[in-house]
């Protein structure tokens, strides 16, 4: 394993080195004492605060993070660990099931031309593109770090001797889904307002009263292929409470919603973005239904937001009647339809849609061009481009 610096050990070297982490790009957290930028533009980069008669949702320090994130810290914030763990230590070619939770080996050329060429319809692209194309991305600059999960603290070796070694590996590197998942579903609460001035009274509060709880922890569990059905209820609540209860973490901020105020954030979606108006001139999607599951946890938000007729959260600056472009609140689908090549109304282009570097690591991605002749050719001849996969590219993993 390289040692890249402070907050950086452990993590793939040939990434962490490039200049996209050097000063004339994103800079680099190595050395910091707060885990913040330290060179280049963003350097000390600061995360907003709420007005205190805002009901826009902050953490309890004020911050413009989740409700459940407690760092106390002003900065960006970077880990580069997951609790301790390297993201390249948490890979999860032992479980299939696994795998298809969350895996956190950094996005490649093999895992955009998959989702580009083996998903056919709009709901399957949509699910996968949340996680191997660009989920990591996330977890390996924001991490997650502070008070049990410091790299000085012993807290989760409270864990030795009540679970395998692998499973308390798990639950660490899945630490923030952990958390995030217990404060919606309301058996983790967190103080409604937090000072600097007393970091140590910032913590979790389980509910243990409610009726949930015993049924949540042993969900999430399960999730990481703990086996509950060995454990007696009391032994849960014990494991519960070094998880959640008698400690405090939190992401750092490119792994929770504060996630914009990251500017390596930007890059991410906007890469999607391009494959999807990619994909639509290449290989179209054979179904567009926006219909059926929408997320994963619906029990008091029916999904919203997720569906195809429910407004952004944000205007939009699109084309409009007359070809005049505006600013204006627009449908899930209405952008979808927006950045369709045949109905394009955004109000930016991409120069081209070439990955060459992808060709010399043995994933070619067609040239628009070609594929506009092909759609003539004999069938013989298509059938490189609309059942890709002849022969067998490298393995994507």
């Amino acid at each position: 394993k390289a040692k890249v610096g402070a907050g950086e050990e452990g993590v793939d070297s040939s990434i962490m080195k490039t200049e996209l982490f050097g000063e004339a790009w994103f800079g680099s957290a190595a050395g910091s004492e707060h885990h913040a930028i330290t060179n280049g533009r963003f350097a000390g980069q600061q995360v907003g605060k709420a007005d205190a008669s805002s009901s826009v949702p902050h953490s309890p320090y004020g911050y413009l993070r989740a409700p459940w994130n407690l760092n106390p810290s002003p900065y960006v914030t970077r880990y580069h660990k997951l609790c301790g763990v390297a993201p390249n230590e948490a890979y999860y070619d032992d479980s299939a099931e696994l795998k298809k939770l969350t895996d956190y080996k950094w996005p490649t050329c093999g895992a955009h031309w998959k989702l580009t060429f083996g998903e056919k319809t709009w709901s399957d692209w949509v699910w996968a593109s949340s996680y191997m194309p660009h989920g990591p991305v996330h977890a390996w600059l924001g991490g997650v770090g502070g008070g049990g999960c410091d790299e000085e603290s012993h807290h989760f070796k409270k864990l030795v001797g009540l679970m395998s070694s692998r499973h308390i590996k798990l639950i660490r590197t899945n630490i923030f889904g952990f958390l995030k998942n217990a404060w919606r579903n309301k058996v983790v609460e967190t103080p409604k307002s937090c000072s600097a001035d007393a970091i140590e009274d910032c913590v979790f509060k389980c509910r243990k009263e409610s009726d949930k709880f015993l049924s949540t922890i042993k969900t999430s569990l399960s999730q990481w292929e703990v086996e509950v059905e060995n454990y007696d209820n009391k032994t849960i609540l014990e494991i519960a409470d070094i998880i959640l209860c008698d400690t405090v973490y939190w992401p750092g901020d490119h792994l929770e919603a504060a996630s914009p105020v990251e500017a390596s954030f930007w890059p991410i979606h906007p890469t999607l973005d391009r494959l999807l108006q990619y994909k639509s001139l290449v290989f179209p999607f054979k179904s567009t239904d926006w219909s059926g599951q929408l997320c994963t946890s619906s029990s008091t938000t029916n999904c919203k937001g997720h569906h195809a007729g429910d407004l952004t959260l944000w205007p939009t600056v699109g084309m409009g009647a007359g070809g005049v472009y505006k600013k204006a609140y627009r449908t899930n689908q209405e952008i979808r339809e927006a950045i369709r090549p045949d109905s394009y109304a955004m109000s930016y282009v991409y120069e081209n849609f070439k990955w060459p570097h992808c060709s010399q690591a043995g994933w070619t991605f067609t040239a628009v061009d070609e594929t506009e002749k092909e759609m003539n050719a004999p069938k013989s001849v298509q059938h490189q481009i609309y059942n890709p996969g002849t022969p067998t590219p490298p393995n994507i993993y």
